[in-house]
């Protein structure tokens, strides 16, 4: 996508780096899969999951969110 870079000060296209964020604040849970900047290498967060409960996220979902499982 393009995207406003901040460090660039311009729109940029950004690439898909295939990694994920899990942040786990109590019982709830976002997640963002995370792209760069293709001049600069700045990151982007694109929300996936945001303030999900982690019962109502599958098991095995949420192991392949947490070790960057591409499949």
């Amino acid at each position: 996508p393009l995207i406003n870079c901040n460090r660039c000060g311009d729109i940029k296209p950004y690439r898909c780096s295939e990694k994920f964020r899990v942040n786990a604040n109590g019982k709830r849970i976002d997640v963002w899969l995370i792209y760069r900047c293709v001049s600069c290498d700045n990151s982007w967060n694109f929300t996936i999951l945001e303030r999900r409960n982690r019962r109502d996220i599958e098991p095995a979902l949420l192991t392949a969110l947490e070790s960057n499982d591409p499949a």
